[in-house]
Formats: structure tokens, sequence, C-alpha cells
């Protein structure tokens, strides 16, 4: 629920018509149940204010297939086009993104949700 509230706080979010969502690392220990995800969903759909209408939004989602599908069926309205991959490869072909370019960004903001996780522990 933060991470929507931070989202709605970033008026570029979505902007660029393309959401890419790596939830490929999440243990399935960590997924939240469907009465969760359909919170959130809930939620996103209040707090985003139909910014990404016509984005396209990918996830890459391994144990959590099930999960960002259900969260994807949920936005329908919002973001019409949502699809969940298996591999960060499909998704970027999907997206139209360069894979490599990506999987620097998403390499560097792992490492500083890593950081924020260690500091949030102590």
């Amino acid at each position: 629920m933060q991470h929507v509230a931070d989202l709605r706080a970033m008026p570029e979010w979505g902007a660029g018509g393309r959401i890419l969502t790596d939830l490929s690392g999440v243990p399935s220990s960590a997924l939240p149940d469907p009465g969760q995800v359909a919170k959130l969903a809930a939620a996103f759909m209040d707090l985003i204010d139909g910014r990404t209408q016509q984005a396209k939004w990918a996830f890459v989602a391994n144990a959590a297939f099930m999960r960002a599908s259900q969260f994807g069926e949920a936005i329908h309205e919002e973001v019409r086009s949502v699809l969940v991959f298996f591999d960060l490869a499909s998704a970027c072909i999907w997206l139209d993104v360069d894979r490599d370019a990506l999987r620097g960004v998403i390499e560097s903001l792992r490492i500083q949700a890593q950081v924020q996780d260690h500091n949030d522990a102590d």
C-alpha cells in the first residue's frame, strides 16, 4: 500500500506509456493472499487518477504469476493493456524496450531496495 502511495506522489510515473513491474525476485512466502491483492488493486485504482489509462504494463512474475494476473484483471478498467510474463525478455519485446539497458536499471533498483530493507531492519 505504501508503494502505491509513493507512486501517486510521482506525477511522472506512468506518463511514458510503458510500465514494467519485476516481481521475479519475490519469494512465494512473501506473496500477498488474494484478498490483499484485491485491496491493493482497489487502492491503486483510487490513487492513480487515470494516469495509466493508455499505458502498456508488463509484469515479470514467476512465482507471483497468479497474483499478478489477478491484479491485472482487477485494474483492467484503469490500465487497458496489462500482460504477465515469466521472463524479462518477453516483457521487453512486448513493451518495445531494450532489454540490456533495462536490465541495468532493474539491478540498480534491486540494490536500492536491499539497502532500504537493511535500513528499515535497523
